[in-house]
């Protein structure tokens, strides 16, 4: 049997807790803790994430896509899209692939680092 795509993984969860607080109605959204909470149960050999699930290989996650991820990619020229959603979250993922084919989110960190950092102060 064919392992699932991280998207079915992401619409199973959703099916199975609906009306949770946190928990999307559906995968059209960015699906930000839904992609972290994957990512910490599947990734091995981290510091951070627990890699106890098999269901799917680091290859196959999507990106967790904050404000902060989204702004940078966009400057990156890493998606085109207008807002943060899922089609946003898989094309930046895929764009990573390009430098990290097994495991695309080691981009996550950067990303995220680099837009906290660099963000534009309000008043």
């Amino acid at each position: 049997m064919p392992k699932p795509t991280a998207i079915e993984v992401l619409e199973a969860i959703t099916k199975i807790f609906p009306n949770q607080k946190g928990i999307p109605q559906n995968t059209k959204s960015a699906c930000k803790r839904l992609c972290l909470f994957l990512r910490w149960m599947i990734r091995k050999n981290s510091e951070v994430d627990f890699g106890i699930w098999n269901i799917l290989q680091e290859k196959d996650l999507i990106i967790p896509l904050d404000t902060h991820v989204f702004r940078i990619s966009k400057q990156l020229s890493l998606t085109n899209r207008k807002q943060a959603d899922m089609l946003s979250a898989i094309q930046i993922t895929d764009k990573l692939k390009i430098t990290f084919p097994d495991d695309p989110l080691l981009g996550d960190y950067a990303l995220f680092g680099y837009g906290v950092k660099h963000q534009e102060k309000t008043k």
